[in-house]
């Protein structure tokens, strides 16, 4: 029975020779009727045909029959597993049919416990196997592991686990004895059927070699052996979303050469079983071989597991290498040195051959100029740069410090990494004078901007120049134009546009991309909302960066290099921001020979009243009042209030900033909103809510959003230039008129000399009330005595009342010499003074209705910048106090 694998019923023992009565004899027992069958693995069943693609040469494989007819039905391998027997049937009769049948079904039943419990035991071992090389992590041990179980529980002559490199993308397996690694390019198992396996990714068993004519023994075959069947399983894991290098599926679609790309199901090649002939009592390949599919799922989890514990520790020093090389990016205080250290870090990052540039926002002083076309800017690299020490080798040089997996003497793989923390040198790589300047609405940039992601080109369609006219005017430009769209359409049809080749333009060609493969990587503020720079990085044809397009692993680390690029561009923002902050509170205090910038500092507290202020802003209102100040102000902050910390123009007149015409005591016990534009005298056709709406709206968002805002307050009159003449200069800052009803009509002063106004109006400024505003008979009576007002004349005896010099005596009065006001003019500048206010008969000059004339105001700016900066707590981030930096624009 075990040699014929066929049941035997035998109605009488002793009657067929083949019994051996030498048991009954021992036990004494009489054997008579017999039935046997033998236990074998498996039911037989019909082999189901395997789906091929066509070879190259246009003849696909076929089984051992002929295209058209059917094939035989087959059984299937049996394997004996044992032997039942059962003797004696009670009644002493024979085994009937019957009982053959019934012997039969427990002989299935035995062999399913049978198989059940060897590969229940089988699969217990290479379970224990997979998780220990799991957690080992080397992939020379792994696919030697899984090539030698393959062998023993599939019961092969040969086998061989090939994984995907997943940056060469080449076949690779390692010689199981040896442990040497043995690498298959793709144009060397070209047309064979291992590269058939790799492009279908579907099982193929071949069980008849002569009908294979893409068999290659030195491919398809193992360790030399004279193959007679081979199987290839691929290896597949899912990967919904694949993308390795963290881009954006919305950028680019993924692509991989045909043989190693996804397939439509969602998974992805990352290795490959390969089995020769089948040995013992298995004469063919089974797909339905349980066996198998175990083997091929925990291949499939081994080396998906190793593959992916090697992608997070290469990526983890690829961001360990870009957070040492990206430090220098914080180093920097300017836009220039930002721009020159992303050039070096991506050398430092990449490799040498490797061009970075980082393309910023062009500032424009026209908002036109903004609305219609905005452009960027970076600065040109330095033709005479050498590559950093730091920055990794090309591929055609030295032995690149990139993080690798190399294989130690033992054989495992281990990763080599040197951290360069500290060793970056400051390099200028770029020219400070010279830049780049590209536009956004076309290009490599308007791809960018419009998709608001990164953007793969590896090849440019570069449309043909047009032909020089010899006559300038023979084209016009429309016809240039749609010459220019026919060749770009033309260019189009000649060339296949996939996702990763783009139509070039003039400023791409300008800009030198098309002779590159970039990578163009939107720099986003560190809100999230605005796109603040482009990263393109230029690499060379065929760079092993751009090959893999979104799944490249170099790429991966783009995302944190922008974010990082980002916080620098931040900090350089910031860092400007309070330098100009700096330079306009250091104009408030430091004196020097350069004319003083108008400039107030406010401070106003959490709960929005006015805490402190550099200058009064409701100095030209009628609350104003230094009286009421000095109840709100520290006793030594008193003794620094003075009209002299006004700003003082060319003819002399004081500036101040009008925010508000509340008094004091109110703006430091109400909130802003309700003295900010009070009793403020408004433009003819403006209300308040248009001039101060603006600053109210912004300070309740710094309050609420903790961010710097800027603006301006405009509070010049509408009309034309007479009608705001006249509305600036013929009302004073309280609303009055300017002019004294003694005064002359005819405007004398303009008939000064300027240094003569600006040397009679600084003297009057001593001379001020409460409210800063000139008081002339107090600087009459201090300069020219007690006469004046009195009827007394300096030079003869009037009863007018006014007070009448000559030209002698009101150089001696005003002069510079002993006994004089100190005023230091020329005899020419004396002379002017005294033809512009002497009378014609007399000679004498009137020097109250002189100083009238002359005296100088107290105006408010018509235009202020300010720029609120929130202060927070340190702890809990709260709002301590919001600082209001004031600058005069226009005087």
């Amino acid at each position: 029975v075990a040699e014929t694998l066929q049941s035997i019923n035998i109605p009488d023992a002793y009657d067929d020779p083949r019994f051996n009565s030498a048991w009954d004899q021992k036990t004494h027992y009489r054997t008579k009727s017999m039935l046997t069958m033998p236990i074998l693995s498996n039911a037989r069943a019909v082999e189901k045909p395997v789906a091929r693609r066509a070879s190259a040469s246009g003849k696909g494989l076929q089984e051992s029959t002929q295209s058209g007819t059917s094939k035989p039905q087959q059984p299937m391998e049996q394997r004996l597993l044992g032997v039942v027997q059962v003797i004696n049937k009670s009644g002493g009769a024979p085994f009937r049919a019957k009982d053959e049948f019934l012997l039969h079904t427990i002989s299935k039943l035995i062999a399913l416990a049978i198989d059940n419990s060897q590969l229940f035991q089988k699969n217990q071992e290479l379970c224990w196997n997979v998780g220990k090389l799991i957690a080992d992590g080397d992939m020379v041990e792994a696919v030697v592991s899984l090539g030698v179980a393959a062998e023993q529980i599939i019961g092969v002559e040969g086998a061989a686990v090939y994984v995907v490199d997943p940056t060469t993308k080449e076949l690779v397996t390692f010689h199981h004895k040896r442990r040497h690694r043995i690498v298959l390019a793709e144009s060397t198992y070209h047309g064979s059927l291992l590269d058939e396996a790799v492009h279908s990714q579907q099982l193929l068993i071949v069980n008849d070699l002569s009908t294979a004519p893409q068999y290659n023994a030195f491919i398809d075959s193992l360790n030399g052996l004279t193959a007679r069947n081979v199987l290839f399983a691929p290896l597949l894991i899912d990967e919904p979303e694949c993308n390795a290098s963290g881009l954006g599926s919305s950028s680019v679609t993924g692509y991989l050469p045909s043989s190693l790309s996804t397939g439509e199901s969602g998974q992805k090649l990352v290795g490959l079983l390969q089995l020769v002939n089948t040995k013992g009592r298995k004469l063919r390949f089974d797909p339905n071989d349980l066996f198998l599919s175990i083997v091929q799922s925990q291949s499939c989890s081994v080396l998906a597991s190793i593959l992916e514990k090697q992608r997070m520790l290469r990526q983890k020093e690829q961001i360990a290498l870009l957070l040492d090389a990206s430090m220098s990016l914080f180093k920097e205080m300017s836009v220039v040195g930002v721009i020159n250290a992303v050039y070096n870090a991506c050398t430092s990052i990449f490799d040498r051959d490797t061009t970075a540039h980082l393309f910023l926002w062009e500032d424009s002083e026209h908002p036109s100029d903004r609305e219609r076309e905005r452009h960027m800017w970076t600065s040109k690299v330095a033709l005479d740069v050498t590559p950093s020490t730091s920055g990794r080798s090309s591929p055609s040089n030295a032995a690149p410090s990139s993080p690798r997996v190399a294989a130690d003497s033992s054989g495992r793989s281990s990763i080599s990494f040197k951290s360069s923390f500290g060793t970056q040198v400051r390099q200028l790589s770029v020219l400070t004078d010279q830049t780049l300047r590209a536009p956004t609405s076309e290009g490599l940039f308007h791809h960018v901007l419009l998709r608001s992601s990164a953007v793969i080109v590896k090849n440019w369609v570069v449309e043909e120049e047009e032909e020089a006219d010899t006559h300038p005017d023979a084209v016009h430009g429309s016809s240039r134009r749609q010459s220019r769209s026919r060749r770009a359409s033309a260019a189009r049809r000649k060339a296949p546009l996939d996702a990763y080749t783009l139509l070039a333009t003039r400023s791409d060609t300008r800009l030198g991309f098309t002779q590159h493969a970039v990578v163009a990587c939107p720099v986003w503020h560190s809100n999230g909302l605005e796109v603040v720079g482009v990263l393109v990085l230029l690499f060379p044809p065929n760079h092993a960066a751009v090959a893999a397009g979104v799944r490249s692993e170099e790429l991966s680390t783009l995302p944190i290099l922008t974010r990082q690029i980002s916080g620098a561009l931040g900090v350089c923002h910031d860092l400007s921001t309070v330098s100009s902050r700096a330079q306009k509170l250091q104009g408030m205090l430091e004196l020097s020979r350069k004319a003083p910038r108008a400039a107030v500092s406010l401070t106003l507290t959490g709960r929005g009243h006015l805490a402190a202020f550099s200058q009064p802003v409701n100095v030209c209102s009628r609350a104003f009042s230094t009286l009421a100040l000095t109840g709100e102000l520290h006793a030594s902050a008193v003794a620094n209030l003075s009209v002299h910390a006004l700003h003082m123009d060319e003819e002399g007149h004081r500036w101040g900033f009008q925010l508000s015409g509340a008094s004091a005591h109110e703006m430091s016990s109400e909130h802003y909103a309700h003295w900010i534009g009070k009793g403020v005298a408004l433009p003819v056709g403006c209300t308040e809510a248009q001039v101060f709406g603006k600053l109210r709206m912004d300070l309740q968002s710094v309050f609420v959003r903790k961010e710097v805002l800027t603006g301006a307050i405009d509070t010049r009159p509408h009309g034309n230039e007479k009608d705001q003449d006249q509305h600036a200069g013929g009302r004073d800052a309280k609303g009055e008129d300017s002019g004294d009803q003694s005064a002359p009509a005819f405007d004398f002063a303009s008939e000064l000399p300027r240094a003569v106004c600006m040397k009679i109006r600084q003297l009057l400024w001593t001379f001020v009330d409460a409210s800063w505003q000139v008081d002339v008979a107090r600087a009459s009576r201090a300069l020219f005595g007690a006469s004046v007002g009195h009827g007394r004349s300096a030079g003869d005896d009037e009863d007018d009342g006014r007070l009448l010099l000559s030209r002698l005596e009101l150089e001696q009065t005003l002069g510079a010499e002993s006994g004089g006001a100190g005023v230091s003019m020329t005899k020419s500048e004396w002379d002017a003074l005294h033809v512009c206010f002497a009378d014609s008969a007399s000679g004498m000059v009137d020097v109250e209705a002189m100083m009238t004339t002359l005296r100088p105001q107290v105006k408010p700016f018509p235009v202020t910048a300010y720029e609120l900066v929130p202060v927070l707590d340190t702890v809990t981030q709260a709002i301590v106090s919001v600082q209001v930096l004031l600058t005069a624009t226009t005087v």
